[in-house]
């Protein structure tokens, strides 16, 4: 096994838990009224939700209608990659808030 392939396989494994424990945080957070609020961690989920769909709805957009003008094919690209930026700020919120605790 290559170094870059075992140092990716730690920069994920390390990145999916901060991501478990914040998503974790952030449900008994939803459930539970009386915890402290973590306005930001919840700011974060909401932009990787948002990013998410906008990303999802615009590439099934984009399969799916066959014939789509080239005007609008432009636009859909910009509005995919919208989607992507915006996810990844959330992605970055969430991880700034996971190193800070």
């Amino acid at each position: 096994m290559s170094l870059i392939l075992l140092a990716k396989l730690v920069l994920v494994t390390v990145g999916v838990a901060a991501a478990n424990r914040s998503f974790s945080a952030y449900r008994l957070r939803r459930r539970d009224r009386t915890s402290p609020p973590d306005q930001w961690s919840d700011w974060g989920w909401r932009l990787l939700g948002i990013g998410g769909s906008i990303f999802i709805i615009s590439v099934l957009t984009i399969q799916l209608i066959p014939a789509i003008p080239k005007p609008l094919l432009s636009g859909l690209f910009v509005f995919t990659g919208a989607g992507v930026v915006i996810a990844f700020a959330g992605c970055a919120v969430i991880g700034w808030r996971s190193l800070q605790r």
